[in-house]
């Protein structure tokens, strides 16, 4: 034979040899090639054919080794060739149905008795983790002591998946990894355990199959198994949006041979046998997590054992169909619930309306019923030292007193003296300064720098003492339009006279103010609103007089009274005004502009102003002989108080006089300063006993009128003197009037008058001092206005507060039912048009679009609130500076009852007729979740709203801004623009926006558990949670959403309360 055909002949002898010797080893091998990942392969046979084959060219190669030994001697295995024509014996086959042989780790044993293992394990009893990953096609046993993972793949046999990307291969495109312990179908887990410090190293691996109720966990130490328990009849229950509770009837444990606990060290083998259950644990967000057995497990690990785990399921939109399918229909139960809370709603507002209604009509019960027993006021000495004020006396004096804004004078040594019981007519031409003089007089808060003193009974009473003498009445009437008379003097009175005074007391008063300004005819009539009739501008104008009467004020101050008002009303206004000062020795001061002739003569005294300076101060009545012996007599034919008006404005035409000599010289009178004793307490309303105590004899009430009288007398005779005052030019003639005045007797005798009164002591005045909200007189007004307020006060008036919101809106609904109304109307067209809207795409668009469209209708609903506040501001900002209440009694007063029904109860019913109609997620807690964002979205966009609203005067000012507002924040709130495609420099606006909080709470609430089909083109099945992140929502981010809202209001109702403190201010 040729050499090269004897060595092909050689290899192939050679290789069948090797095939076939490797056949006979592997043999007993079958059953364990026959499982690979948990499914059973077919084994490979054996058959005799091949076997016959081999051993003829065995034959054959003997032959051919036969002629040379070099050559036989290369067969290694050459004595192999001696064995026997049978295969080798093979050992014992692993079968599960045998005692000795079980299948771990929740293997099941199949009828030929091979283990089916679970996914992810392997080896013939199934105690091998395969490695790789749920989406590797052939997974390789573990080799060593740990697994190799794919990309995105952890765990001890790497089935947890840790990102969508993870899953796409084995569930599609659309597949999510599920992060949180709540399962669909196949749930894995790796943990750490926490609180087992007796060994060390210990971990635990988790499988479940839902559908088929059953779990198995296998306890580690380092990377060796332990044991295992497989668990049947269990249940899952979601306590949150992320959190999971679990339970199991059934347990069965066993041991993994030759484990460190199961033989090698401690035995626990026969502990295990005996479990039988049952078994919790409870994880909250997929991570913190505890698992117990309470039948054997507990002896050997008393406290639960708690876990830190990583967790992970790959599920697609058929997996979230098939678990979680959603209802079309509302459940009876659900209706009748919707229904019966609307019931018990409505019953509730109405039994507490009629409980505040009752409570009000005993406060403000008829004057005709009261009924004070002496009783009732015996020993209460606060409430009569008060009522006795009526007739105690408090002299005003104003020395030297100069206004300067922007460096611009607008008075200039203005000096006086008003007594008690006189009336004081302060009058002079358009911007001669009497306005901002009575604001001086008034201590209302100035935007200049005022310089000067007045006095009270010769002394400066502190800012909260001196609202306590003083009343002070605006031009305007600003009244409560939907109060009545005595409602509204009433409630001036609670607000002001002492807390501790018997209501009796206080209801006593407000009949005798009713009494002395002549309306009590009127007294239960409303005060009427535009559109509704209600009392005259007369009787406004004392209603206004008796809001300041109620407190028994000892100097009244009146702006213009009669400004706006007919001859009669006007003389019925000052006549009380009269009564007031003549008989209860009231000091009046009173800005006029033109009064009649008849109401000039109840006037005592009389300051004329031009341009800011005096052109006459003294007895009102004796006007016309100083003029007339100045130059300038009155005709006949002419009103007084029109002439004066005249001459300050204009110089009569006279005959030619020639230029007046310039004075010669000056008077230098010293300022009066603050005295250093003035009281300092006023708990009780002895005031003007206290101010009495710590001054001089008081003149009487005639003397300065004397030396007036006898000055003006001495300058009519002396021609001398007249001839010299009426020298006048057109250029220089208010000025020639003031400097004729100012170096006159009758400007003498006024100085002597006021040092008489203070007791002739030169007083000096700090340097003046000017602050932007208000004005000092040598630091006389550095009391703060609202001062520090004690909760039992705040209490007081904020009851007193709510109770007249309350029956302004009670007695003004059409706003309130206006909300109702177009919630309800809105309610009803939105469930029209979205009717029933069904689980497919066009589905989805409808509930995108009918969310957004309620987010818009309620944030742009609530700019009235910009208007509700603009209605109060003025007599807010009044009422405030007249010492009636403080800033935050009124603020939650309207937040409580005029806010939140507007803005709580109209989203409900808006949200509730609406939602049924739709056809939105019908479960109950879905519903109420719903309800409770759009109230919260509410809520937030009333707060803007009301920041604006107390932040700028103008309606429409506000009313602009916040439409911008609402218009940006719709744009960034995820339905008009993407939010992932917003660029990265302007990401942060969306954080701003409550309708990014709002309308995603709402999207997630209704799409998070939805599935939605659409068969437009192929049948496919869409969970919520992709929609929702294809729109860039996050599915996870309802209660962060909530949370947010809720921040976002009581940060919008701070910034309104800080605005309403510090802007909303009486500035003049």
């Amino acid at each position: 034979m040729p050499e090269n055909d004897r060595n092909d002949l050689l290899q192939v002898t050679q290789s069948h040899i090797e095939t076939k010797s490797q056949e006979s080893e592997n043999c007993a091998s079958n059953f364990k090639r026959s499982v690979h990942f948990g499914q059973p392969t077919l084994r490979r046979s054996v058959t005799m054919k091949p076997f016959r084959s081999s051993l003829f060219l065995l034959v054959v190669s003997f032959s051919v080794l036969a002629l040379t030994h070099a050559q036989l001697s290369a067969f290694p295995r050459a004595a192999a060739i001696d064995e026997p024509d049978t295969c080798p014996v093979c050992p014992p086959c692993f079968n599960c149905q045998t005692p000795n042989n079980k299948c771990a780790n929740g293997g099941q044993c199949d009828g030929s008795g091979v283990c089916k293992c679970l996914v992810g394990w392997g080896g013939i009893d199934c105690v091998q983790p395969l490695c790789g990953s749920l989406a590797s096609p052939d997974r390789k046993p573990r080799e060593g002591d740990k697994c190799s993972c794919d990309s995105g793949w952890a765990g001890v046999n790497c089935n947890v998946c840790q990102s969508d990307n993870s899953c796409r291969d084995i569930k599609g495109e659309n597949a999510t990894c599920i992060k949180t312990a709540i399962g669909l179908k196949q749930t894995h887990a790796w943990c750490d355990t926490t609180n087992i410090p007796w060994i060390d190293d210990t971990h635990i691996s988790l499988q479940c199959q839902w559908e088929k109720n059953s779990c198995v966990f296998q306890f580690w130490q380092g990377t060796e198994e332990q044991f295992y328990c497989h668990m049947k009849e269990c249940s899952q229950e979601k306590t949150g949006d992320n959190d999971v509770h679990g339970f199991c009837a059934k347990s069965e444990c066993g041991c993994i041979n030759n484990a460190r606990l199961c033989g090698r060290e401690i035995d626990m083998s026969e502990l295990l046998n005996n479990v039988r259950g049952p078994s919790e644990w409870y994880c909250k967000n997929g991570k913190d997590c505890w698992y117990n057995e309470y039948s054997k497990l507990k002896d050997f690990f008393p406290d639960n054992i708690n876990l830190n785990c990583d967790v992970g399921e790959c599920a697609n939109e058929q997996d979230f169909l098939d678990v979680m399918p959603i209802p079309h229909k509302f459940s009876r139960i659900i209706e009748a619930w919707i229904v019966g809370s609307i019931f018990i709603g409505a019953l509730l507002l109405w039994l507490g309306t009629n409980m505040v209604l009752r409570h009000q009509r005993k406060i403000f019960v008829a004057g005709g019923r009261i009924r004070l027993e002496d009783s009732d006021d015996e020993g209460y000495n606060e409430g009569e030292s008060l009522f006795e004020s009526t007739r105690r006396t408090a002299t005003l004096v104003f020395s030297d007193v100069s206004y300067n804004v922007a460096g611009k004078p607008v008075l200039a040594s203005v000096s006086g003296l008003v007594q008690p019981g006189e009336m004081l007519a302060i009058m002079g031409p358009s911007g001669a300064g009497k306005s901002s003089f009575l604001d001086i007089l008034a201590r209302k808060p100035k935007r200049g720098t005022v310089t000067g003193s007045v006095l009270i009974n010769n002394a400066i009473p502190a800012r909260r003492q001196f609202k306590k003498l003083a009343g002070y009445v605006d031009q305007e009437d600003v009244l409560m339009g939907t109060l009545t008379v005595r409602e509204t003097l009433m409630y001036s009175a609670l607000l002001r006279l002492p807390r501790d005074m018997p209501l009796k007391v206080k209801q006593r008063r407000v009949e005798e103010t009713l009494s002395e300004l002549g309306i009590q005819h009127i007294a239960d009539m409303p005060i009427g609103v535009p559109g509704r009739r209600g009392i005259s501008g007369g009787e406004k104008r004392r209603v206004s007089i008796g809001k300041e009467l109620v407190t028994s004020p000892s100097i009244l101050f009146l702006d213009e009274p009669t400004s706006g008002l007919d001859s009669y009303n006007a003389y019925v206004v000052m006549e009380c005004l009269k009564k007031l000062a003549r008989v209860h020795k009231r000091t009046v001061v009173v800005t006029i502009h033109q009064p009649r002739s008849n109401i000039f003569k109840m006037f005592d005294s009389l300051l004329l102003l031009a341009e800011g300076r005096t052109v006459y101060f003294g007895p009102a009545q004796q006007a016309t002989h100083y003029f007339a012996s100045i130059g300038y007599p009155i005709p006949p034919e002419y009103n007084i108080a029109d002439y004066l008006i005249d001459l300050t404005m204009n110089k009569p035409n006279t005959s030619s006089p020639s230029e007046p000599e310039p004075p010669t010289s000056s008077f230098s009178v010293p300022f009066l300063s603050r005295r250093s004793n003035s009281t300092a307490s006023i708990a009780s309303t002895r005031v003007l006993e206290d101010l009495a105590a710590t001054s001089p004899t008081l003149p009487t009430a005639h003397a300065p009128a004397n030396l007036l009288q006898q000055a003006i007398a001495d300058i009519a005779g002396v021609p001398d003197q007249q001839d010299e005052l009426t020298m006048l030019t057109s250029s220089n003639h208010s000025h020639t009037l003031i400097e004729g005045y100012r170096n006159s007797e009758a400007a003498e005798s006024v100085r002597a008058a006021i040092r008489h009164t203070v007791g002739g002591e030169p007083l000096n005045v700090p340097p003046p001092t000017s602050s932007r909200f208000g004005s000092s007189f040598g630091g006389a007004f550095a009391d703060r206005a609202d001062g520090s307020l004690s909760l039992p006060a705040f209490l007081h008036e904020f009851s007193l507060l709510a109770s007249r919101t309350f029956t302004n809106l009670y007695r003004n609904p059409f706003l309130f039912l206006a909300h109702c109304v177009i919630a309800l109307g809105l309610g009803l067209l939105l469930g029209s048009l979205f009717w029933q809207v069904d689980n497919d795409l066009p589905g989805v668009q409808n509930r995108l679009g009918v969310l957004f469209f309620m987010c818009a209708l309620l944030g742009f609903a609530s700019t009235s609130a910009l208007d509700i506040f603009a209605q109060e501001r003025v007599l807010f900002m009044r009422e405030r500076e007249n010492g009636y209440y403080g800033p935050a009694a009124y603020f939650w007063s309207k937040v409580l009852f005029d806010i939140l029904p507007l803005r709580v109860i109209p989203p409900l019913l808006m949200g509730s007729v609406s939602y049924y109609m739709v056809g939105l997620n019908p479960n109950l807690i879905v519903f109420l979740k719903f309800l409770l964002v759009l109230v919260l979205f509410n809520l937030v966009a009333a707060g803007v709203c009301l920041c604006f609203a107390t932040a700028f005067k103008s309606v429409g000012a506000g009313n602009l801004l916040a439409s911008l507002i609402m218009l940006f924040a719709m744009l960034f709130g995820g339905f008009l623009l993407n939010k992932e495609h917003i660029p990265i420099f302007l990401r942060w606006i969306q954080y701003l926006s409550f309708f990014n909080y709002g309308y995603e709470a709402l999207i997630v609430n209704e799409l998070k558990d939805m599935t939605l089909r659409d068969d437009s083109i192929v049948d496919i099945q869409i969970p919520g949670s992709v929609i929702l992140s294809r729109f860039g929502f996050n599915g996870q981010a309802f209660w962060q959403d909530v949370r947010a809202l809720g921040i976002m209001f009581v940060g919008t109702m701070v910034l309104a309360f800080t605005f309403l403190k510090v802007l909303v201010r009486e500035r003049r």
